[in-house]
């Protein structure tokens, strides 16, 4: 469902998204603009490496609810 969200933002489908050969990750940053903070927060929802994952879906909600609640706080732009 996060790859939803990322696909929202870049207006990229997952298959149009390159990896990292390394990492295997899904390289996307550089298709949109969010707060490092929120990029993180994504990036730790579609980790390759599951274990590095939320271990539930509680603590990326509470990850993502800290983020809107500060004040002044704008996660992403959908461009000018």
């Amino acid at each position: 469902m996060v790859i939803i969200g990322i696909q929202a933002i870049t207006g990229l489908s997952p298959h149009q998204l390159a990896k990292d050969a390394d990492t295997n990750e899904i390289i996307w940053r550089s298709h949109t603009t969010v707060t490092p903070e929120f990029a993180e927060s994504l990036d730790k929802m579609v980790c390759y490496d599951f274990p590095q994952r939320y271990a539930y879906a509680t603590l990326a909600l509470n990850a993502l609810q800290e983020l809107i609640t500060r004040p002044g706080t704008i996660v992403f732009s959908l461009g000018a």
